[in-house]
């Protein structure tokens, strides 16, 4: 019997995801490049591109912020190629009277020394997002 497994990438993945879960932006940012790259699409004020790692925990926080620090996301699915993770999750959250239920599809790149370079984010519905946080 063979055992399989799991791709390097997709176990930094779970550590990013995991470490959210516990609110630990620390584990977070330690699995960051400190050049890392995210790009938010959308018009709500948290749309964007983040340059480094400071800027890219800052939206985090900025994230969270404008949920009241209820935003959280539940990874469903990795799909791992060569230096690429799309990570697919459920996002949920609640201010005032509004919910957010949202699907994503982040694409990660991840360096050979597991650091995450890039994040890519596309939302299902962008409007919703959109609307959430504006």
């Amino acid at each position: 019997m063979s055992t399989i497994t799991e791709h390097p990438s997709a176990t930094v993945l779970r550590g990013f995801y995991d470490a959210l879960a516990r609110g630990d932006i620390q584990a977070v940012s330690d699995l960051c490049s400190p050049d890392i790259t995210v790009a938010m699409p959308g018009r709500s004020p948290l749309a964007g591109l983040y340059s480094g790692r400071d800027a890219a925990i800052g939206f985090l926080g900025r994230m969270q912020a404008a949920s009241g620090g209820t935003f959280r996301a539940e990874l469903r699915e990795l799909y791992v190629g060569d230096g690429q993770v799309v990570a697919v999750h459920h996002g949920t959250a609640t201010r005032g009277e509004k919910a957010l239920d949202a699907h994503a599809a982040l694409l990660f790149e991840v360096s050979g020394d597991g650091a995450i370079t890039a994040v890519t984010v596309h939302q299902a519905r962008q409007d919703g997002w959109d609307d959430f946080f504006s």
